[in-house]
């Protein structure tokens, strides 16, 4: 793979993480240079983020990208906030029954 092959950086980058291998697909995201370039894979960082259990780093990346955000950064961005609130209520839907 060539370093500046972007689609086959992208690609390896979604497969790890459909594998459920975050860390590694984390370790790519921040091996692109320059920092401009990792903008375009937001949505796959923010992701790895959130599933690695990092949910305040995924929720400022988001928070950080460019606007107006994409529908899938919104929708992670609810999902985190949601994620967020029933960590402080202690559990959220477990604990309405």
């Amino acid at each position: 793979m060539l370093p500046d092959d972007h689609d086959a950086t992208r690609t390896r980058i979604v497969v790890l993480a459909k594998l459920g291998n975050y860390t590694g697909a984390l370790t790519h995201i921040r091996r692109i240079d320059p920092p401009a370039e990792r903008k375009a894979l937001a949505f796959e960082e923010a992701y790895c983020l959130y599933r690695s259990g990092k949910l305040d780093e995924a929720l400022a990346l988001i928070n950080d990208a460019d606007q107006p955000l994409p529908r899938r950064l919104r929708i992670l961005r609810a999902q985190l906030v949601r994620s967020d609130d029933e960590v402080e209520t202690g559990g959220g839907m477990a604990n309405q029954t």
